[in-house]
């Protein structure tokens, strides 16, 4: 990621340069370098914004999802929007029905059942 940090009388200005694709490595098998997708956009509750993609199927697994680089700091209704105008993809973490926080992995029902 380029970034570029500048201030002047009234604004401080972030620009960041991220390369929407990426080439997928595999230690074991160089000749596997597949183009990739290397943002997406991610809603874990109340946090919004964009992150990277992270290659591991050289693992024999599915990608996983940095935390964010960017966060976004409008509404929901509006990320999701420019998620589909700018053609990257987006995913939402189901949440909780006890705590209310983010469920990033696998979960299994316990005690408490399925609210």
């Amino acid at each position: 990621m380029k970034q570029e940090i500048r201030k002047n009388s009234k604004y401080l200005t972030i620009k960041l340069s991220v390369p929407l694709k990426t080439r997928r490595y595999n230690p074991y098998d160089e000749s596997e370098n597949d183009e990739m997708d290397n943002i997406v956009g991610v809603v874990a509750g109340d946090e919004i914004g964009f992150a990277y993609r992270l290659d591991r199927r050289y693992k024999g697994k599915g990608d996983d999802i940095s935390a964010p680089f960017y966060l976004y700091q409008g509404r929901l209704e509006d990320f999701i929007n420019l998620c589909k105008e700018l053609n990257i993809p987006s995913i939402e973490y189901p949440t909780c029905a006890y705590c209310y926080k983010s469920i990033f992995g696998g979960f299994s029902f316990g005690g408490k059942g399925n609210k």
